[in-house]
């Protein structure tokens, strides 16, 4: 990986982190997702302006089946996202993202033949460990079965592992489908494409009438729609330059660390030396999955 595309990575990794807190706090105002519509419809001119910048149009024939992967499981992972962290605290859920470069490495083991290699194996078993330890009591940490029911004790922990596996699918699908288009154009059809589908699906419901409490925070909403357009731009520039695996790695270890304590100085999450250390484990595992 070159400095800039880790500078990159980095700047992903911070831009999320503090994305996931914003989006916390919008859940308070709004439903999943009337928020996730939200801002999709408030980023759209954003890369719209950044595809024109760009000069870059031309989407080719190829585009069109991993694009619409993504927005399929961007869908279902932007609902499933903003569920879990109202259900549960932030610091006790986001961390579980850690587990998506562990699903891009089995999924390209099975789509693309890539084996993975033992030190990559040991990183897989430490992510999950580290996964389970992270809901756990003490009297717990030496009984495996018990660790299973751990995870589930929080009930949005369940729907974060759901939402690690749809990102590190949309992770491949998104490296795929800038094969065939510029990164702002590839930004500005999927971030159209969701507002649409999730428009279409609150008409249906009679809920567009949501959307008007983006007024009672709009400073917040207005941050986080900045946020999230450069987290997202950072990290699809950043895989184009880099093993899909690698990004994700080094984002999600970073934002184990960043959710912990954004969970505590915004939210006044409580850290435990169980959950800190669950998290460094989930971090180191990271790391050798891409070694």
């Amino acid at each position: 990986m070159s400095l800039f595309a880790l500078l990159l990575t980095i700047g992903c990794a911070l831009a999320w982190a503090t994305f996931d807190a914003q989006r916390k706090g919008l859940v308070r105002h709004l439903t999943p997702v009337a928020v996730t519509a939200a801002l999709a419809i408030s980023q759209l001119p954003l890369f719209t302006a950044w595809a024109l910048y760009d000069g870059r149009f031309v989407i080719g024939p190829g585009y069109w089946l991993p694009g619409a992967g993504v927005l399929v499981a961007n869908v279902m992972a932007s609902v499933l996202f903003f569920e879990a962290v109202r259900r549960s605290p932030l610091s006790a859920t986001v961390p579980l993202l850690s587990l998506t470069p562990v699903f891009s490495a089995v999924f390209a083991a099975i789509w693309l033949g890539e084996l993975l290699t033992s030190a990559q194996w040991a990183g897989i078993a430490m992510v999950v460990c580290g996964a389970f330890i992270l809901n756990a009591r003490t009297a717990e940490l030496g009984r495996p079965l018990a660790l299973l029911k751990a995870l589930g004790r929080e009930p949005g922990s369940p729907l974060m592992v759901g939402v690690a596996a749809l990102w590190s699918a949309t992770a491949v699908a998104d490296k795929v489908s800038m094969q065939h288009t510029s990164v702002a154009m590839h930004a500005a059809v999927q971030v159209a494409a969701l507002a649409a589908v999730l428009l279409v699906w609150m008409a249906r419901r009679g809920t567009l009438p949501e959307l008007g409490a983006v007024r009672r925070c709009s400073r917040l909403f207005g941050l986080a729609t900045i946020v999230g357009c450069l987290a997202l731009g950072l990290q699809l520039t950043a895989i184009t330059m880099a093993h899909v695996g690698l990004v994700e790695a080094i984002k999600r270890a970073l934002g184990v660390v960043a959710a912990v304590i954004v969970g505590r100085l915004v939210f006044g999450e409580q850290i435990t030396a169980i959950k800190a250390m669950a998290a460094l484990g989930i971090a180191a595992g990271v790391a050798l999955v891409v070694v």
